[in-house]
């Protein structure tokens, strides 16, 4: 009888463990790395909703079109750091290429922000935009 009640109690305490080791897992790597690659889906959709925006800077009429999509881009330009910074062992991560080289997030980080100032025409075309937008989907590693 005692037999059964440690092997049961083994198995008891071995499920606990285990589940719980799956969701420290889960908590801090697994969904952190999920975060960053949502972050990087909704800036592809944003290169691809916003186009025509950025790539005609200085047209009449369109101000509030131009101060929601620099505002955008700013935001995620920010929330792309955020979600990178959030991931423990991020270069251990980066080494297996299961996330990005934090150079490529930086690089992008800066490129959003320069399309962010860019929709307004400052300093940028509407084609040094689209490039812009074409190096960000590079450094992202967004094919399409």
């Amino acid at each position: 009888m005692s037999k059964v009640l440690l092997t049961s109690s083994l198995t008891i305490i071995g499920g606990v463990i285990i589940y719980v080791l799956g969701q420290i897992i889960e908590k801090f790597f697994i969904k952190p790395i999920f975060d960053q690659k949502q972050i990087i889906g909704e800036i592809f959709d944003s290169l691809i909703f916003y186009a025509n925006i950025y790539a005609n800077p200085h047209m009449d009429g369109l101000k509030n079109s131009y101060d929601e999509a620099s505002k955008k881009f700013r935001q995620q330009s920010s929330l792309l750091l955020v979600k990178t910074n959030l991931i423990p062992g991020y270069n251990f991560f980066a080494n297996l290429n299961i996330t990005l080289k934090r150079d490529n997030i930086l690089k992008a980080h800066t490129e959003l922000v320069r399309l962010s100032n860019g929709v307004y025409g400052v300093g940028n075309t509407g084609v040094q935009n689209a490039d812009c937008a074409d190096k960000i989907k590079k450094l992202l590693n967004i094919e399409f």
